[in-house]
């Protein structure tokens, strides 16, 4: 095996003397000479110019020993890298979310992760669940944060808290001095079915065709036997929450279980329904692709970070 040991050349190399070599490996001089002229006759050159001291490199030799010496740096990539993995404090998570859940979410998660695992790269991407979905069936990314029930049959779900969905109101709006206990601005309080029902005729500003948040709302409406008066549908919930400040209708939201939440303090808010209208938040990977190490780091942190 013509790199078994190459050790022993390289110091021959750089000590430019068989004896000084032997001297530092521990070994005697026939030995290291032996092991010389077995290595030359295995790959049918000098290596050594045998006629001046100390010792040179022949052409042959230079090309070898630049050879070895990318092996060598090589193998201790290699060794790092089976290290860095071992431990999971090295390496790469790309994690998946919604555009309204990372405006919330990463301002908390992102340095928490960095100063836990300094070590591990974090990217996002940004989208729809349909494309969360799309980026973990096909290796795009390690994660995704999504709420269920859903109708993804082939995720893997680590449950990490319930999400609240609550309404906003103006803090003008009329309807407010009819409760019995009317609410202070930029508080989530609880709002009975008696309550609620106050509402039933007022305007609505509800998300697009295809969000979640959208469906749990309606069959709230319909579980009431309201068809709600739904003025404008909006994608942001930004939108909705600016929407409802400019007095134009009432809203909803999800109360994020981590992070920023990105509420206005001159609205009022509520949570609704008994149990309260909510949807459970969770880590979600693809069963085919099982979570990496630096991939359990970030699910660790997220985890940390609820509590």
């Amino acid at each position: 095996m013509y790199f078994k040991n190459y050790e022993y050349f390289l110091m021959i190399a750089e000590e430019g003397s068989i004896s000084k070599a032997a001297d530092k490996l521990y070994l005697t001089q026939p030995s290291l000479s032996k092991y010389l002229k077995r290595l030359e006759e295995n790959l049918g050159v000098e290596l050594f110019s045998r006629d001046r001291y100390p010792l040179a490199l022949t052409q042959a030799g230079i090309i070898y020993k630049r050879y070895v010496e990318e092996i060598r740096a090589k193998e201790r990539q290699l060794q790092q890298e089976f290290s860095e993995f071992r431990e999971g404090l090295f390496g790469h998570v790309t994690l998946a979310l919604t555009e309204w859940r990372s405006s919330v979410m990463l301002p908390a998660l992102f340095p928490y992760f960095r100063e836990r695992f300094p070590h591990i790269t974090l990217s996002v991407k940004e989208g729809s669940h349909q494309q969360m979905l799309y980026w973990l069936e096909h290796g795009q990314a390690d994660l995704a944060l999504m709420h269920y029930p859903n109708d993804y049959q082939d995720l893997e779900l680590d449950f990490l808290a319930q999400e609240n969905v609550i309404m906003a109101v103006n803090q003008n709006d009329p309807l407010l001095q009819k409760m019995r206990h009317p609410p202070r601005p930029g508080e989530i309080q609880h709002l009975t079915t008696e309550e609620f029902l106050l509402f039933r005729d007022a305007p609505f500003i509800l998300n697009i065709e295809g969000q979640n948040i959208r469906q749990i709302v309606l069959n709230f409406f319909a579980n009431l036997n309201i068809t709600p008066n739904v003025i404008l549908e909006v994608k942001g919930d930004q939108t909705k929450q600016n929407l409802v400040q400019a007095g134009i209708g009432n809203s909803f939201a999800a109360f994020a279980a981590f992070g920023i939440n990105t509420y206005l303090n001159d609205l009022c808010y509520f949570s609704l329904g008994d149990p309260p209208l909510h949807w459970n938040l969770a880590v979600a990977y693809h069963k085919k692709r099982p979570p990496s190490i630096q991939a359990q780091k970030l699910i660790q942190a997220i985890h940390e970070l609820i509590r």
